[in-house]
C-alpha cells in the first residue's frame, strides 16, 4: 500500500510539472501569434501598395522592386504558415490544459501558473503600447508633411498606419484573453478557434498574394550578370 501511495504520488507531481510545461508553452505562443500577426499583415500590405516600408522590408533594408518583391512573399508565405502551424498548437495546448485544470482545480493557485500568465500579459501590453505610440508618430508625421510637395502621406498610412492599426487589433484581442484567464473566466477556445481561422484566411491571402506578385516582377524585370534589372533601361557590365 505505501508503495501504491509512492508511485500514486510521482505520477501527480510529473503530470503537475507536465501541465506547467503546457500551460508555459500556450501562453508563449499567445505572446508570440500576434507579433506574427502584425510582421505578416505588413508585408501583405507592404506588396500590395509597393511600399518599402513592411516588416520584412525594414528587417532587410530592402525595397519592394523587382526580384526584392519575391523575397518579402516568400517570407510573409513563412510568417504566414508559422502563424497557422502556432494556432493549431495553440488550439492543443489550449485543449489539453483546460482538461486538466477541471481535474486540477487547485493549480490556477500555484505561481507556475500565475507567472506565465501575468508575464505574457505584461508582454502583449507593452507591444501593444509601443505600436500605439508608433501608430501617433504616423499621425504626427503626416501632420508635418502636410503642404510639402510629393509627400509620402499616403504611404504612410496605407503602407503603415493601416497594417499595424489591423496587427495592434490583433494584439489587443490577445491580451483580452489573457486578461480573462487572469479574471478567471477563460475562453481558450475561442480566441484558438479565431487566430485558426484568420490565420487560415492569412496564409491563403499571401499565397496568393505571393503568386501574383512574384509573377509580376518576374514580368517588369529580367536577369542581368548583375542579378535582376528593370526592362526599361539597364546599365551593366559584363564580366570579361
Amino acid at each position: 500500500m505505501a508503495q501504491s501511495a509512492t508511485s500514486a504520488k510521482k505520477a501527480w507531481l510529473t503530470g503537475t510539472e507536465f501541465l506547467s510545461l503546457e500551460h508555459t508553452a500556450r501562453m508563449i505562443i499567445s505572446v508570440i501569434l500576434p507579433v506574427l500577426t502584425l510582421a505578416s499583415i505588413n508585408s501583405a500590405f507592404s506588396l500590395w501598395t509597393g511600399s518599402s516600408g513592411g516588416v520584412i522590408a525594414n528587417f532587410l533594408d530592402i525595397g519592394v522592386t523587382g526580384s526584392l518583391i519575391q523575397t518579402v512573399a516568400y517570407a510573409g508565405v513563412s510568417l504566414a504558415t508559422a502563424i497557422l502551424v502556432l494556432s493549431l498548437l495553440f488550439w492543443l495546448f489550449n485543449q489539453r490544459v483546460g482538461a486538466e485544470l477541471v481535474r486540477r482545480p487547485h493549480y490556477t493557485r500555484r505561481l507556475a501558473y500565475s507567472l506565465p500568465l501575468y508575464g505574457a500579459f505584461f508582454v502583449s501590453a507593452a507591444v501593444l503600447l509601443l505600436g500605439m505610440i508608433d501608430l501617433l508618430s504616423i499621425v504626427l508625421n503626416s501632420l508635418v508633411l502636410i503642404g510639402v510637395r510629393f509627400a509620402p502621406i499616403p504611404d504612410l498610412y496605407l503602407g503603415h498606419f493601416l497594417p499595424e492599426l489591423i496587427g495592434l487589433l490583433v494584439i489587443a484581442f490577445a491580451a483580452r484573453y489573457q486578461y480573462q484567464l487572469i479574471k478567471g473566466s477563460s475562453q481558450g477556445l475561442m480566441y484558438s478557434i479565431v487566430m485558426l481561422i484568420f490565420s487560415t484566411v492569412l496564409t491563403l491571402t499571401l499565397l496568393i498574394t505571393a503568386v501574383v506578385s512574384v509573377h509580376s516582377s518576374e514580368e517588369q524585370s529580367h536577369w542581368t550578370p548583375c542579378g535582376y534589372a528593370k526592362m526599361e533601361s539597364v546599365t551593366c557590365i559584363g564580366r570579361d
